[in-house]
């Protein structure tokens, strides 16, 4: 193995380590750094001052010994004595071209042996350190078929009438090592008789390597057989693109060219996800402001971005794409919920809809354009979270674009973002960018690990086609920033599958399964039927529920003020209190719940998602109490609710008071803690010993666990998994047979909720699933926060569970049927080993 970390320009000593010889390269020139023939074994001291941008410190033997060699051979002529022979009685066949005239020079150990006159642009070069002279003799010795040649080479055709022989000896007249170049038609080989030393040696055309040897054999027959294709030299049995251009050339040095071949030939994909620019070439961008930027642009029409807020006020993420078209001077709008508007005037997407010649379509991940003004189709499609702007067949595999004209931050994403501003669409003052607290809850190693989940398991089958590492740099940024909420850690992966999908043609997720293995929901569904308004955004909620919320810029004056709502509006006996549709719902409230003192006045929501709770004096006052005197009129009432059904809550009660000259916003929040950590218990029963635990996390993925500090709010999930330590998972289950809340810490209180029924979910809440129930020694389950009704402000979990012997039956309960459930095989028989334990965990506001 060759080991060569190497100085690029001189500095400390570094080392080549090749079988047994070692080189300390030190004082000396590149050429004296390769004199290794005379023994394995040897030692020299010398430095090499290589002054390269295409040296890298972790290069295999081939590509270092090409270095070096092809580096000694451009160092001679013009300048040096080279010898000039007459091979024109003995035309060789190099690389696809006759060579009549051979030149050669001998320095510091290299022999170069050349067929221009410029010494180096086709050359042979060897490394021997011994050899001060050569002679070259050109004779008419036939090579018929069956002879030495044909023997190591039996991919020659025909016959060679002559050789040129290449004699080097050394100061002493020893031979050092014999050359013989044969032509066979287009076919051309040198055969290497080395005299016992190691030959090392290249063929190199116009400073392309396209041959290397390294070898210790004392005869060794090497091919020179090649094409030329426009001044390019290709070696023999290989294919190459050029462009999109497919060479090829073949074992006998016949040339193949094959023009815009599909192989050579590669799709453009370009991927703007959160506040990432990913562009045709994997590099990124990262949107850090308000303002709009052009994307992608064709002869006839661009493709913008527009880029807003969402929780956080400085971490920006791609709203809406916006499609222009020249000629018509047509604007077509892509938002989120799959929103479509032509000039601002929204369309409705069916099947085979077309705006001004652009096809339009919508289905379960999104909206999609399809335009094609040049003859060049490019795709553009948008789910609310990532536009993915498409490009068949734009570029050729060596990353040079086929079609003129096209530009935008897709085609370069390192350019100054100001150079790609698009000021039509930009509001004022859109370059401020803000800055707040960072959010002390995100924990950017579990997110790093999350992300990288990108470059490993099933994603891998998308490497080939597609570098994860700009994906992974997209999914880091922004969850290093941003709360891990509105399903986007999810969102990241999609858009990756999504890509390697586009670029290989596939109607499948390519990397089918990395959903499971996610834990990410099995459909890619974004607020498809939820329709928000300028100042929200759509995302999912603590319980999973898709939902408009409030952004940032809009939110925080509330925010700030602590409030829900203005101020109250009194005109003409009159009293109206206006709250955001938005911050309800970030609170968990659907305003279709609440209603003022009188439970028939509710609230009214218009198309702005504005809320108003009215009362009048003289028509309805809903229960408000109205004091006047001479000069005023007192109104009081107040917002009220609780989706209250029997004895629990998954919502906080709602209670704001509100009047005409007072604004008193007041709400009783309830959150609930854990009174430790976690739970755990010693069982002992017949011969089981073993321990159960009782954890909580407030993730799938259990990374996040749910600490006595942690505030849990109504509705909010919680994530409870029970484990043993110190049994056989090949031998038991442990199965958990029910569990249920009570308003205090018995387990057999009177006021009791049911959540886990006969190793199934309860009936009687149907935000409990079972995830993992009587197959390991650990179980997971997850149920949304409730409260009991009342002034009960605290709750303990309860769990019944008992261990199953896997061998004699099957333990895991069958949930399957509506309204039966049951566990296959005898429930808690003897032979189950039954060993039954309660565990409790105990919460309070």
């Amino acid at each position: 193995m060759l080991n060569l970390p190497i100085e690029l320009a001189g500095g400390n000593a570094t080392k080549l380590t090749y079988v047994n010889t070692t080189i300390n390269i030190c004082d000396k020139s590149a050429r004296e750094c390769f004199r290794m023939q005379q023994q394995a074994s040897s030692l020299w001291n010398c430095h090499c001052s290589l002054k390269t941008n295409s040296l890298s410190s972790d290069r295999s033997p081939p590509a270092m010994f090409r270095l070096l060699v092809v580096m000694a051979a451009l160092s001679q002529l013009p300048g040096s004595a080279a010898e000039v022979h007459n091979i024109s009685m003995c035309p060789l066949q190099f690389y696809g071209e006759s060579q009549d005239t051979l030149y050669t020079n001998i320095s510091n150990g290299v022999i170069d042996l050349c067929f221009d006159g410029s010494m180096g642009d086709k050359c042979i070069s060897v490394v021997n350190d011994t050899t001060t002279s050569l002679t070259v003799e050109v004779n008419l010795q036939v090579a018929n078929a069956g002879s030495a040649f044909h023997q190591a080479k039996p991919e020659l055709v025909g016959t060679s009438s002559c050789q040129i022989v290449i004699f080097l000896v050394d100061v002493n007249g020893e031979t050092t090592m014999n050359v013989t170049l044969r032509t066979f038609g287009a076919q051309a080989v040198a055969r290497f008789d080395s005299a016992g030393r190691i030959l090392f040696a290249t063929a190199h055309v116009n400073g392309k390597v396209l041959n290397e040897w390294m070898s210790s054999d004392p005869e060794v027959f090497v091919s020179l057989s090649g094409c030329t294709h426009e001044g390019t030299a290709y070696a023999s049995n290989t294919t190459t693109c050029d462009g999109d251009t497919l060479v090829t050339c073949s074992i006998d040095a016949t040339l193949m060219v094959s023009y815009n071949n599909e192989s050579c030939i590669k799709d453009a994909i370009c991927t703007v996800t959160a506040s990432t620019i990913i562009d045709h070439h994997g590099d990124t961008a990262l949107v850090e402001d308000h303002c709009a930027y052009t994307l992608f642009s064709d002869t006839g029409f661009q493709v913008s971005g527009l880029f807003r807020e969402r929780r956080r006020k400085d971490v920006m993420f791609l709203d809406a794409v916006v499609i222009h078209l020249d000629g018509p001077d047509v604007a077509i709008y892509l938002g989120q919920s799959r929103k479509v508007k032509v000039n601002g005037v929204k369309m409705n997407v069916t099947n085979n809809a077309t705006a001004y010649g652009v096809a339009l379509s919508k289905d379960e991940g999104g909206v999609s354009a399809y335009v094609n003004v040049t003859g060049n189709h490019t795709r553009v499609s948008f789910d609310g979270y990532t536009a993915q702007i498409y490009t068949p067949g734009a570029l050729t595999t060596a990353g040079a674009y086929r079609v003129n004209n096209l530009d935008g931050l897709c085609t370069n994403a390192t350019v100054p973002l100001t150079e790609k501003k698009d000021s039509s669409h930009s509001p004022a003052s859109c370059e401020t960018q803000y800055s707040e607290p960072a959010d002390e809850s995100i924990n950017c190693t579990i997110v790093n690990e999350q992300c990288e989940m990108m470059r490993m398991g099933n994603f891998s089958s998308c490497h080939e086609y597609l570098d994860p590492e700009p994906y992974i740099e997209a999914c880091n940024n922004t969850l290093c920033r941003y709360p891990n909420t509105d399903g986007l850690r999810c969102q990241f992966l999609w858009a990756y599958d999504q890509a390697c999908s586009l670029v290989t043609h596939s109607t499948t997720e390519l990397t089918e399964g990395w959903r499971e293995e996610a834990y990410c929901p099995s459909n890619h569904t974004f607020c498809n039927h939820t329709h928000c308004v300028n100042h929200e955004f759509c995302a999912s909620g603590i319980n999973g529920q898709i939902n408009c919320f409030c952004r940032a810029k809009f939110a925080c004056e509330y925010r700030d003020n602590q409030t829900l709502g203005g101020p109250t509006i009194c005109e003409d006996n009159t009293a109206t209190l206006v709250l955001p549709s938005c911050l309800l719902e970030e609170k968990g409230f659907d305003y279709r719940d609440l209603h003022l003192t009188d439970d028939t006045c509710r609230g009214h929501r218009d198309m702005h998602h504005m809320v108003a709770f009215t009362f009048n004096s003289s028509r309805n006052a809903c229960g408000a109490v109205i004091t006047a005197n001479d000069t005023t009129v007192l109104y009081k009432n107040a917002i009220i609710g609780e989706n209250t059904t029997n004895i629990v809550s998954h919502f906080d009660e709602f209670h704001m008071n509100f009047s005409c000259y007072q604004n008193q916003p007041g709400r009783q929040s309830m959150t609930f803690r854990l009174k430790d950590n976690s739970v755990m218990q010693r069982v002992v029963s017949d011969s089981w010993d073993y321990t159960l635990i009782m954890k909580a996390y407030l993730d799938a993925d259990r990374q996040r666990l749910v600490r006595h500090n942690t505030e849990i709010q109504l509705n909010q999930t919680v994530y409870i998994e029970l484990k043993t330590e110190g049994l056989d998972d090949g031998a038991v289950a442990l199965v958990t047979d029910s569990c249920w809340a009570t308003n205090g810490s018995y387990s057999d209180g009177p006021v009791r909720h049911e959540l886990i029924t006969d190793g199934c979910p309860s009936s009687a809440d149907d935000t409990i699933k079972v995830n993992v129930n009587g197959v390991g020694v650990s179980n997971f389950f997850n149920f949304n926060m409730f409260r009991f009704a009342g002034d009960n402000y605290e709750l303990s979990l309860h769990c019944d569970v008992h261990l199953c012997a896997k061998q004699s039956q099957i333990c895991a309960p069958n949930c399957s049927g509506l309204g039966k459930r049951r566990r296959r095989g005898s429930a808690r028989s003897e032979s189950a080993h039954r060993s039954a334990a309660i565990i409790s965990m105990t919460w309070a506001n």
